[in-house]
C-alpha cells in the first residue's frame, strides 16, 4: 500500500511539475490544428535568427520593426519593414497586413514588440513571433544589422 501511496504522490509531482514549467515558459498562444496552428509567442534572438535563415525565399515571412524611423535607421535586422508603434494609426497599419503570413516582430528591448503581439493576438493573427530584448538582446549576440 505504502509503495502504491509514492507512486501515486510521484505522477502528481510530475503533473504539477509540467503545469508549472508550460505557465512559465512565456506567453504563448498555440492552438493545434495542423497548418491551422495558431502560433504567438516570445522567442530568444538566436531562435529569431534561426527562423529567419529557415525562411530566406518564404515570401510569407515578414520582419516586422515597430520601433520610430530613427531608431530604425540607425540600425535594422535585414529585410525588416518599419512600422512606428507610436504612430496614430499602428493598429490600422497592423490591420490591413495579411493575418496569415508569419511575422517576426521587434523593437529596441522587447517591451513595443511583445505589446504587439498582443495586439495582432486580438486582431486574429495566426503566426507571429516576438523577439525577447529586441534589437539590444539581438546586437548582444552578435546577430547581423542593417545600417
Amino acid at each position: 500500500m505504502y509503495f502504491a501511496s509514492i507512486k501515486y504522490f510521484n505522477r502528481i509531482k510530475s503533473a504539477v511539475l509540467f503545469i508549472i514549467v508550460f505557465a512559465l515558459s512565456g506567453p504563448a498562444v498555440m492552438a493545434h490544428g495542423g497548418a491551422d496552428t495558431k502560433i504567438l509567442k516570445d522567442i530568444i534572438p538566436v531562435e529569431a535568427f534561426d527562423l529567419i535563415q529557415e525562411n530566406k525565399e518564404n515570401i510569407d515571412f515578414i520582419i516586422l520593426d515597430v520601433r520610430t524611423e530613427p531608431e530604425y535607421k540607425s540600425g535594422h535586422i535585414e529585410n525588416a519593414e518599419n512600422i512606428d508603434y507610436y504612430l496614430e494609426g499602428f493598429k490600422d497599419e497592423l490591420g490591413e497586413l495579411d493575418k496569415n503570413k508569419t511575422y517576426l516582430i521587434y523593437c529596441a528591448s522587447g517591451n513595443r514588440s511583445g505589446r504587439t503581439l498582443k495586439i495582432m493576438d486580438e486582431m486574429g493573427f495566426q503566426k507571429a513571433y516576438n523577439v525577447l530584448g529586441g534589437i539590444k538582446g539581438w546586437k548582444s549576440k552578435g546577430l547581423p544589422v542593417v545600417e
